[in-house]
């Protein structure tokens, strides 16, 4: 007959983490009778891996498979029992109620953050591990997710973006004009939660009317194999797009206005990874009428730690931003809640590491009754009483 009731892990927290984090928890087992245990030991782990397949230029060779890897934690922790290696008697747990806290402390290297896309992932999980003498081993899995550091106070990121690009429009024997486009954020960098303000000034001195104007917000990621094959994905995360008014003709030539745009929970922008790298760009598109469209791509950096400037910031009071003003031809832009109240009232927005999980659970991953899983909200509670071992 089975003796163990119930065997689970707990991390105190939200479940996020940056590099450098202590990850703190504890280790609960639950018998109805004495228990010999060799060891109960905890195991952190961290990958990138990538893996995706292309058809080969002669039909002969017919299809080639691309992967890479990275390991970025194998961290194994006794928190009861013998370590490996160590001889003598097996230790007896009494039945009943125990738990074994553990701390660990991650890499102070700035850890790629977790991430799942088409052709690969980064990931970082923990395992709990019951090794009994003669007996299989019971384990019980848990993910959680590391935050790279990207600080958007840093100087360089608290700087304007901007780009300028000029075109001649028309054909060689046809020219009509120069049209010049500038475009410029307030800062380098933002985080989710926060405006960006996109300034644009258009220099028309073509004949060719602007017909309406487009805003994406793209993610840009690229797969790396072992071999430096690469593979590349672009998804569009946000678009406003509006024709431009009816009474502009040619002879407006200066185009200037200011565009509130609210940036999204996002995987921050990710470089220390060697197998996927994630960027992002604002692409803005002049739509012209008799030539091709004017496209600007002006790149743009995602982080982690929000903005201390309160400018960045979603208003706290009501009435900050009009909610129905038109800017720059796009969709008017509420930022108030059906309540009438605001969001973040008084305080920062949301990191990424705080949007994309909720509070802890009372078990994260739980065995019970021969490794069946249960929802952890439903799961059987601890007595305030529970053996605390270390």
């Amino acid at each position: 007959m089975e003796n163990i009731e119930l065997f689970a892990v707990e991390i105190y927290g939200d479940g996020c983490f940056y590099p450098g984090d202590v990850v703190y928890g504890d280790v609960y087992l639950k018998t109805n009778e004495e228990l010999t245990v060799r060891e109960i030991r905890i195991e952190f782990y961290g990958e990138a891996k990538v893996s995706w397949s292309e058809a080969a230029r002669k039909k002969r060779l017919g299809t080639r498979n691309y992967t890479n890897y990275e390991q970025y934690l194998n961290i194994a922790v006794t928190v009861y029992g013998k370590v490996p290696g160590q001889i003598g008697a097996n230790p007896v747990l009494p039945s009943g109620e125990h738990s074994f806290p553990f701390e660990v402390r991650l890499p102070e290297d700035n850890l790629p953050s977790t991430f799942e896309g088409k052709h690969g992932h980064v990931k970082y999980w923990l395992k709990i591990i019951l090794d009994r003498p003669w007996k299989d081993e019971i384990k019980v899995v848990e993910p959680f997710t590391v935050t790279e550091r990207i600080d958007v106070n840093q100087p360089e990121f608290l700087r304007p973006a901007q780009i300028q690009e000029d075109r001649t429009m028309g054909c060689l024997f046809c020219v009509s004009g120069p049209l010049s486009v500038t475009v410029k954020t307030d800062r380098g960098a933002y985080c989710g939660g926060e405006l960006m303000t996109v300034t644009v000034y258009a220099n028309n001195q073509s004949k060719h009317r602007i017909l309406g104007v487009e805003l994406e917000l793209i993610k840009d990621t690229v797969f790396v194999a072992s071999g430096g094959k690469t593979t590349f994905s672009a998804e569009t995360i946000a678009t406003f797009t509006k024709a431009g008014s009816k009474s502009s003709n040619t002879e407006e030539h200066d185009f200037f206005e200011m565009v509130p745009f609210l940036i999204p929970s996002l995987t921050p922008t990710m470089k220390n990874c060697r197998s996927i790298k994630i960027s992002y760009q604002i692409k803005f598109t002049l739509m012209i009428r008799g030539s091709v469209n004017f496209c600007v791509h002006l790149p743009i950096t995602i982080g982690s730690i929000p903005c201390q400037v309160n400018t960045s910031r979603r208003p706290s009071r009501k009435g900050s931003i009009s909610p129905s003003v038109t800017l720059m031809g796009f969709p008017s832009t509420s930022l108030e809640h059906s309540d009438g109240m605001t969001p973040y009232h008084g305080e920062a927005p949301p990191a990424y590491a705080e949007s994309i999980r909720g509070q802890t659970r009372r078990y994260d991953a739980v065995y019970y009754n021969k490794g069946e899983e249960l929802d952890p909200i439903n799961s059987p509670q601890f007595s305030a009483n529970a053996k605390k071992t270390s």
